[in-house]
């Protein structure tokens, strides 16, 4: 339920605002814990109204206006690929005991003579892949993926990249009422409200390869129209007609991306179903890559139209009507994967090719190759 002012023979206006910012607010308990400061925070909440008569004493009208500002920033540690990995050399690559990870060529696959029904392979020389065996499309994808930016955790190396970014959430309101006097005993009045939120969300990796989901605007908009006649002096009719519309346009920040910039077969555009940067899940690394339920169009109406008749005779008051109410939810989401590879230490693991161990084979080299 939503009551709406209206305006008045009189003019009125009002404006205010409400801050909240990392010099105003107190830290949390858990910051002062660990002695940590306060998190950067800038929230902003203002607006103001107008009202007055647009005919004295017949018509008038009524507006707000309010905003919403929100300031948040996001953080991330990541593991990227480093500038020695990214030219195929694993020379530096070592488990979490100190020991290097051995990067085994699959194409020296065969059979080994000391184990019937087991297979061998040999590592590549040096821990290096040569250039002309990675893959031209690993190769674009990685340049996808920003430089590492910190040393990373112990001798792994791993979470090397840390990124921050600001997370908006944006909100604007409007709303005009504009009421109308035919006489004493008639009366309409219609109302017109619109909401635009936006909620944003960082983007660590910097371009369209980012993991995380797409902005998401929010739109709602509202609008009543009501007629009120006292037909007789006991007889009141009241009619009422409205609107509530809620959407929500949120398209994947990499919609219609060509796949062949990547040097993947034109083809592939055509088999997703919704053109984007495919999503790689590369093991030992962050993925990169599309989110898969990163495409959503919401657009739900609600449309009502109600008359009630009040009736009093001597100490009863009688009451009736009607209401009519139509629901329409249209919703369009991308519940599966649009398009997603898995690449993880399996297809340069060894010698023994079936034996997982934590210095055999790495995901990022499975991709590379």
């Amino acid at each position: 339920n939503m009551i709406s002012k209206a305006g008045t023979n009189q003019w009125h206006a009002t404006a205010f605002e409400f801050l909240q910012n990392r010099q105003l607010n107190a830290n949390n308990f858990f910051n002062n814990f660990v002695g940590a400061p306060r998190a950067p925070f800038v929230y902003n909440q203002y607006g103001a109204t107008l009202g007055g008569p647009v005919r004295k004493d017949q018509t008038f009208f009524f507006f707000n206006w309010e905003k919403v500002s929100q300031r948040t920033l996001g953080q991330t540690f990541r593991t990227v690929p480093t500038d020695a990995q990214r030219t195929g050399d694993f020379s530096s690559t070592f488990d979490a005991t100190g020991r290097l990870v051995t990067i085994y060529d699959p194409l020296t696959t065969r059979p080994d003579p000391a184990r019937p029904g087991s297979y061998i392979r040999n590592p590549f020389p040096g821990n290096i892949i040569p250039v002309d065996r990675i893959s031209p499309v690993a190769r674009a994808v990685t340049q996808y993926y920003p430089r590492a930016n910190v040393p990373g955790a112990g001798v792994t190396g791993t979470n090397n990249f840390f990124a921050q970014g600001s997370a908006p959430l944006d909100k604007d309101v409007y709303g005009i009422r504009v009421d109308h006097m035919f006489n004493a005993s008639r009366r309409i009045f219609a109302r017109y409200t619109y909401d635009e939120t936006f909620r944003g969300n960082a983007n660590f990796y910097g371009n369209e390869a980012e993991i995380t989901t797409s902005d998401l605007p929010f739109k709602r908009y509202s609008a009543v129209l009501s007629y009120v006649d006292a037909l007789r002096p006991n007889v009141l009719l009241e009619t009422r007609a409205g609107l509530n519309r809620y959407f929500t346009p949120r398209v994947t920040r990499s919609y219609g991306f060509d796949v062949t910039k990547l040097g993947m077969n034109p083809q592939v555009n055509s088999q997703m179903q919704i053109q984007s940067f495919p999503y790689f899940n590369i093991g030992d690394m962050n993925a990169i890559g599309a989110p898969y339920d990163d495409q959503l169009i919401q657009a739900n109406d609600s449309l009502t139209a109600a008359g009630t008749l009040t009736w009093i005779r001597s100490a009863h008051d009688i009451k009736f009507g009607a209401e009519y109410r139509l629901y329409r939810a249209n919703n369009n989401q991308m519940c599966g994967d649009i398009l997603t590879m898995n690449f993880n230490r399996g297809f340069t693991q060894g010698s023994d090719p079936n034996a997982v161990a934590s210095n055999s084979g790495f995901g990022y080299a499975s991709f590379l190759l």
